[in-house]
């Protein structure tokens, strides 16, 4: 049984960012199956490295969150192009486990159903072309029609299509009537991320770990920081990540003379681990659409396994959850200056923290663990390799 997943934006453990599909395919390699990655990277060439068991191909498709729009489709298409090509010269797989974003992975995977018969299943983390319309990145109409006449093509050939969340679930039955739709949401990696005995000598500090890029609607979290200066709140913000925003945000920051945020680079899972051990509470930020409360971010499960305090800015099914189970604080989604009156509470009772940060912990561990949700899909995938008309 071999298996290829399509990721350009695959990462692994010595790297920074999301490792649900290196947990993906380390749980299909546990039961046998012969997993091999195509994926993008910086490098200047083709390569393949071995990495416990599993090739990863890296195209030499370099791809930046700082990237305009053109360049961006550009690496997006140069993708799916090299992806396409390598496969044909590589053992036929059984199977093609592809994942968006970008949506133009499912394009690779649609050509090579047409050309080699391979079937594949199509995970879907963040609806497009919706996202990039709604936020005015795509205006185009022509274009337009074009990305969800392609997205509901992708859904109609795939074997089966997973979601990351109930909201995109909805969609995917919506708009894929009849198909097979499984909602596996992202994994709370709750043995990597655990709740950490020791604090450093600092006030309450809240992390913001990931992208810092548009979607992120990070200028709400400077506004949140500046709120809690003016109203003399000991509280510290720390901004770890990297994207298109990094320097506006910088200069948004010292422009307003915040003595209370903290930059730090982009960092690897290790780093990660620091970071949340020495912080009280984890933000997850998003601009102000309802596209993005759809989503399923890799920060969130993070900050549950570690046991933080969640704080975010928008609804969606992640703000209910959140409510539902007492772990963090909802802020209204246009008033960031109401932040230092909702959290006082907590800043000053170290003891009803506690509370919230052990729900969250409670939380990854009863709906959100990585073994469970990685064997749901793996029992998702098996039969479809083990099909012996394939």
């Amino acid at each position: 049984m071999n298996l290829i997943i399509l990721h350009q934006h695959f990462n692994t453990p010595d790297k920074g960012g999301g490792l649900r599909s290196w947990y993906i395919a380390k749980a299909l390699q546990a039961k046998g199956v012969d997993v091999q990655v195509i994926t993008g990277s910086a490098v200047r060439e083709y390569r393949v490295r071995d990495l416990e068991g599993i090739k990863i191909h890296e195209l030499p498709v370099p791809y930046n969150n700082s990237f305009g729009f053109f360049r961006r489709s550009f690496s997006f298409l140069q993708y799916v192009f090299s992806a396409v090509r390598l496969v044909g010269t590589l053992p036929r797989p059984k199977l093609i486990y592809t994942v968006s974003v970008p949506l133009t992975t499912g394009l690779a995977a649609m050509w090579i159903r047409r050309r080699l018969g391979v079937p594949y299943v199509f995970e879907v983390g963040d609806l497009w072309p919706d996202a990039p319309v709604e936020m005015g990145v795509i205006r185009s109409a022509f274009l337009k029609r074009w990305l969800f006449h392609m997205e509901r093509s992708i859904y109609a050939r795939a074997e089966a299509l997973i979601a990351l969340s109930p909201p995109i679930a909805r969609a995917l039955i919506e708009r894929a009537p009849g198909k097979e739709v499984h909602m596996i949401p992202n994994m709370a990696d709750t043995d990597v991320f655990r709740p950490s005995t020791v604090r450093g000598e600092h006030p309450f500090t809240i992390a913001y770990l990931g992208a810092l890029g548009l979607a992120n609607g990070l200028e709400y979290l400077i506004a949140c920081a500046e709120s809690c200066q003016r109203h003399q709140l000991p509280v510290r913000f720390i901004i770890a990540g990297a994207g298109a925003m990094e320097h506006k945000l910088k200069q948004t920051a010292n422009a307003a003379r915040l003595h209370n945020v903290v930059f730090h680079q982009f960092t690897n899972r290790e780093g990660v681990v620091a970071l949340l051990n020495d912080t009280d509470a984890c933000f997850v930020c998003y601009k102000a659409l309802p596209i993005l409360e759809t989503g399923s971010p890799n920060k969130f499960f993070d900050g549950l396994s570690a046991g933080k305090l969640i704080i975010t800015n928008f609804n969606g099914w992640i703000g209910e959850l959140i409510q539902r189970e007492q772990c963090g604080v909802v802020l209204p989604a246009h008033s960031p200056e109401s932040i230092a009156e909702i959290i006082r509470p907590l800043v000053n009772n170290r003891e009803k923290l506690q509370g919230f940060q052990f729900r969250a912990r409670e939380l990854a561990l009863k709906a959100f663990s990585r073994t469970a949700l990685t064997a749901q899909l793996v029992d998702v995938l098996m039969p479809l390799l083990r099909d012996e008309r394939r």
